[in-house]
């Protein structure tokens, strides 16, 4: 039987309904991202993950669930330790730089003895002995 222009079908009626009291369209548990409860969401992440299939090689293997998870977490594993040797480069580096420049006024402020001067020019006083 074909439906009539504008209508839809009661399955997205009643995901709408869902969606709008806040229920995941699955199963009717509390939504928790989106309008998917924590268990839909995490096979949905999955099922996208896998779905995808990396034309470099070696970037992770997507052989099964268990194998793919255990690749995951040992790529996740070596992004971590590669942000943590660049933050540690970068802190040395400047570290480095701040041991090999000398602290150096800003031009904002004047030199000290600029400062003197202009301090007893204030008061009336000059430094010129004519």
């Amino acid at each position: 039987m074909a439906k009539k222009k504008g209508q839809v079908s009661r399955q997205t009626l009643w995901q709408r309904r869902h969606r709008e009291m806040g229920l995941c369209v699955v199963c009717s548990e509390p939504a928790y991202k989106g309008w998917r409860c924590v268990k839909h969401y995490e096979q949905h992440k999955i099922t996208m993950r896998l779905r995808y299939v990396p034309k470099v090689r070696g970037r992770y293997d997507v052989g099964g669930s268990a194998e793919f998870l255990a690749a995951a977490g040992r790529d996740a594993e070596r992004r971590r330790k590669k942000r943590v040797a660049a933050k540690a480069k970068k802190k040395a580096d400047t570290e480095a730089v701040a041991k090999q420049a000398p602290a150096e006024e800003s031009p904002a402020s004047p030199p000290r003895a600029k400062r003197a001067r202009a301090a007893t020019a204030g008061r009336g006083g000059s430094d010129r002995t004519d």
